[in-house]
């Protein structure tokens, strides 16, 4: 097989890895991938290929990723995933116990729970706020009713 036929395969093999992450790491590589199948082409030999490879991979990372990085760190304003979750009211669906987890609904989907406070029981039906995630299971604390202000404004009158 020629040497370019294997970097272009390399090339699209690290592009579509690029497609299944978030890491936006191998999309460098498959570029440098496709630039030395150029290199390879044009009658390189293989030694000065690998050069070829490692030296446009770890340029074009030096140069761009910190300013991509700093732009996208400028637009994510928006909590997204995980990280939207803290604060946000759920109920419980299935009793969290002392050391037992539970199960809460937040915004439609259901999360495995446990107190954020250790050895507090959180009844069923009970409202919670999500204080943070910790891997795929909510840590939470009771959450006031919405309407337990107006009870009691009306009990205080």
């Amino acid at each position: 097989m020629e040497p370019w036929v294997v970097w272009v395969v390399a090339a699209v093999v690290l592009v579509i890895a690029e497609a299944t992450t978030t890491a936006f790491v191998a999309i460098y590589f498959g570029f440098a991938a496709l630039v030395t199948a150029i290199a390879a082409l044009a009658g390189l030999p293989v030694a000065l290929q690998l050069v070829v490879f490692g030296v446009v991979s770890v340029g074009s990372m030096a140069f761009t990723r910190p300013a991509l990085r700093r732009a996208v760190g400028r637009t994510s304003g928006i909590r997204t995933g995980v990280d939207a979750m803290q604060g946000r009211i759920g109920v419980v669906v299935r009793p969290i116990a002392e050391l037992e987890p539970g199960q809460v609904k937040v915004g439609g989907e259901t999360w495995t729970a446990r107190s954020y406070y250790d050895g507090e029981s959180i009844a069923a039906g009970s409202r919670v706020e999500v204080v943070r995630v910790e891997g795929v299971t909510a840590l939470v604390i009771p959450a006031p009713s919405p309407h337990e202000n107006e009870t009691r404004e009306a009990s205080d009158g």
